[in-house]
């Protein structure tokens, strides 16, 4: 939803453009690289130059994101309230 908007685009219009391009493949490799990421950020320990733990968990932004991904995967395109 992101890179149509950035795009200037609906997701709609977005997706054909995608599809129409021939662009699927890595649209997916993007995706598949970005979930890897996700997974090895969530697993990392990040500590302050005191060596201190920091909380690096966002809730919010977690709710949001998921609550977009799952409405992109749906073809939903009303935004959730959060």
């Amino acid at each position: 939803m992101r890179r149509a908007a950035s795009s200037g685009m609906s997701p709609d219009q977005f997706a054909q453009a995608v599809v129409e391009g021939g662009q699927v493949p890595m649209l997916v490799g993007e995706v598949a690289r970005g979930k890897a990421l996700a997974t090895v950020v969530e697993a990392a320990t990040v500590k302050d130059t005191k060596g201190e733990l920091v909380d690096m968990s966002d809730d919010e932004d977690e709710a949001e994101e998921t609550a977009e991904t799952a409405a992109a995967a749906t073809g939903d395109e009303r935004k959730s309230e959060g």
